[in-house]
C-alpha cells in the first residue's frame, strides 16, 4: 500500500552558515494495507519528519513514495484535493485541530464540504456514524473546542480522519499529552477501528509500550536512520541492536531503587548532532 524508498531530509544552515542539519537519512521502509508500521525513538530522531512528508506537509530532500504503486511526489500528486483526502494525519495536539472560534459541528463539516459532493442532511448522517464509532454521541457538536476534554477532542480528531475514507492514517504520538487512564481507552478504541476497518496507519510515538500494543511491524530511528526494523514480537522480544536494547531497557519501573544510569556505546551515525550518551 505504502512503499518509501530512500528518504532525505535535509535542512539547509541560516543564511550566514553553512552548516546542514540531516533530519532523516536513506529511509524506506512498506506498509501493507491494514496493517499497523510504527517508528519509535527518542524526540528528535526524526519520527515526525517522516509523518510530515508521508503527509505532504513537507517536501523531502530525495527519495521515492509510492502509494498504491503511484509515485506521489512526481506531478504534483501531494498537492491534489485526492490526495489530502487518502491521508489523514492524527495531531499530538489535539485541540489544535478544531478552530476555538466554531462550534464541532462546522469543524467536522468543513473537510467534507470539501472532499465530497453531499447534502446537509447526508453529511449530518456521515458525521453522527463516526462519532458513534469514536463513543462520541451528536450533543458534541453543539459545543465549542474549550468545552471538551483532550481525550474527547482526540477522539473528534480520530472522527474526522476517518470520515474522509482514508486510505492510509498517520497517527503521531496521537495519546502522548492525554492521562495514563484516557491514553489507554483511545488506544483500545483505535486498535479496535483499525482492525475493524482495516486501516493502514503509519505510528509515531516514543513510549514502546504504545507501539507494541499498536503495531505488528516496528522500525527503530535513531538520528535520522532507521537502526532496527521487524515484526513487533521479534524487536521487542530479540532485539538485534545495542540502541534498541537501550531503549527497551530504558523502560523501567517507576521505583527509583531499581533504576541504573544507561550508557550507549554503539555506533553513532552523526557525532555532530548526537547527545552525549552515544559518545
Amino acid at each position: 500500500m505504502l512503499q518509501v524508498n530512500d528518504l532525505s531530509k535535509v535542512y539547509k544552515g541560516g543564511f550566514f552558515s553553512k552548516d546542514k542539519l540531516t533530519a532523516v537519512e536513506s529511509v524506506s521502509f512498506q506498509i501493507k494495507k491494514g496493517d499497523c508500521f510504527g517508528i519509535i525513538g527518542e524526540s528528535g530522531s526524526g519520527k515526525t519528519t517522516i509523518g510530515k512528508i508521508v503527509a505532504g506537509l513537507l517536501k523531502p530532500t530525495s527519495g521515492e513514495l509510492y502509494i498504491d504503486g503511484k509515485n506521489i511526489l512526481k506531478n504534483s500528486e501531494m498537492k491534489t484535493s485526492n490526495f489530502r483526502r487518502r491521508v489523514q494525519m492524527i495531531f499530538q495536539e489535539p485541540d489544535g485541530v478544531m478552530d476555538p472560534r466554531w462550534k464541532i459541528e462546522r469543524s467536522m463539516m468543513e473537510p467534507l464540504d470539501i472532499h465530497f459532493s453531499l447534502n446537509r442532511n447526508q453529511k449530518i448522517e456521515k458525521v453522527n456514524y463516526w462519532l458513534e464509532t469514536v463513543g462520541l454521541t451528536p450533543e458534541h457538536l453543539e459545543r465549542y473546542p474549550f468545552e471538551l476534554s483532550g481525550g474527547q477532542l482526540q477522539r473528534l480528531a480520530f472522527a474526522r480522519a476517518l470520515s474522509m475514507e482514508p486510505d492510509l492514517i498517520i497517527a503521531d504520538e496521537p495519546t502522548s499529552s492525554l492521562d495514563v487512564s484516557v491514553q489507554a481507552q483511545i488506544l483500545t478504541l483505535m486498535k479496535k477501528i483499525q482492525k475493524r476497518y482495516e486501516l493502514t496507519i503509519l505510528f509515531i510515538t516514543h513510549d514502546l509500550y504504545v507501539a507494541r500494543q499498536m503495531c505488528s511491524e516496528i522500525a527503530v530511528m535513531q538520528n535520522g536512520r532507521f537502526v532496527e526494523t521487524g515484526s513487533a514480537e521479534g524487536v521487542f522480544d530479540h532485539p538485534q541492536e545495542k540502541y534498541t536494547q537501550m531503549l527497551i531497557d530504558s523502560q523501567l519501573p517507576l521505583d527509583f531503587s531499581v533504576r541504573k544510569k544507561l550508557e550507549y556505546t554503539g555506533e553513532c551515525y552523526d557525532g555532530k548532532f548526537c547527545r552525549n550518551y552515544c559518545k
